[in-house]
């Protein structure tokens, strides 16, 4: 037999359990920090306080409730165009689904995901943003666990997760203060330098994505055979990084280059006289707003003064 004390001890420690539980769960559908029950205008969260504790979960919410039949897919090469460049440049309804440091798999994903949801009849122009650093075997996937932290009510009221990011509202709702921040720290120079011996040592142990190639090309037969309208884009690197990995590592840059060339849908910025100057770049990875925009232009407008 088990004395008082040990079912006095049980009772309370599943009342504090129980009262964690509710505590979270009610935080959690407060504050919304990823947009599940309710509007970006309507939930107590905010959209840059969210998305650096799980981007792909907050862009997973708000393209619900978006009508846009033109859409970016791609890494963080993807996300330099902004919202801001976007509007100056084109008309129509956009979705920016790029996600920094996606996966392949997540890209593709992604890609799939929105043909599914959004439907064929209503998509007018998918843009794919691949740049070398997705042309790997990465397994990365975090779709999978987004979507199904979005279908499930427990699994989303009761994520740590999705506490931190409500925390992190509270705090920003009731003092302005931002806990987590997507801002690159040192700089430009130091970043610069960093992302160059970065580089440099990717290059040692880089494989020939077979797996990748193998589901780019299934993913581009079905998008043509769904009749969808897609450009994919090599995006822009500074020439500091072209020339580390056309040396370091010259087999896989041009197989890079040749499995994209391939397709009558790329449209590659690689070859720009602006590559070589570094004020167009926040880093030798990510073109800087005013490039940006030109090669946006280039990709829309089909004006061609950057990208071939």
């Amino acid at each position: 037999m088990f004395n008082p004390q040990y079912y006095l001890f049980i009772r309370w420690f599943l009342g504090v359990f129980i009262f964690i539980y509710i505590l979270s769960a009610a935080i959690n559908f407060s504050f919304d920090p990823f947009f599940k029950y309710f509007s970006q205008d309507e939930s107590n969260s905010n959209y840059k306080i969210s998305q650096p504790y799980n981007e792909i979960l907050t862009k997973l919410s708000l393209v619900k409730q978006q009508n846009a039949k033109k859409f970016i897919f791609g890494d963080s090469r993807g996300n330099v165009f902004t919202d801001e460049i976007v509007e100056s440049v084109a008309a129509g309804s956009w979705y920016n689904f790029s996600i920094g440091g996606a996966s392949p798999i997540e890209v593709i994903s992604l890609v799939e995901y929105t043909l599914e949801t959004v439907g064929k009849d209503k998509i007018e122009h998918f843009i794919i943003v691949l740049p070398i650093r997705l042309f790997v075997d990465r397994r990365v996937d975090r779709f999978s666990e987004a979507k199904d932290l979005l279908e499930s009510n427990f699994l989303y009221l009761t994520n740590t997760l999705v506490l931190k990011a409500s925390m992190a509202n509270a705090l920003y709702h009731f003092s302005g203060t931002q806990l987590k921040s997507q801002k690159q720290p040192g700089s430009k120079e130091e970043v610069w330098k960093y992302w160059i011996k970065h580089a440099d040592l990717r290059t040692r142990d880089w494989q020939i994505p077979t797996r990748t190639m193998k589901m780019l090309n299934t993913l581009f037969e079905h998008l043509r055979k769904e009749d969808i309208h897609f450009t994919i884009i090599l995006p822009p690197i500074h020439n500091d990084i072209i020339d580390t990995y056309s040396k370091g590592m010259p087999e896989i840059w041009q197989t890079y280059l040749s499995f994209y060339q391939q397709f009558p849908e790329t449209l590659s910025c690689l070859d720009s006289s602006y590559n070589t100057q570094s004020e167009m770049f926040k880093d030798p990875y990510h073109s800087d707003g005013p490039y940006s925009e030109l090669v946006f232009n280039d990709i829309v407008n089909t004006q061609y003064q950057v990208c071939r």
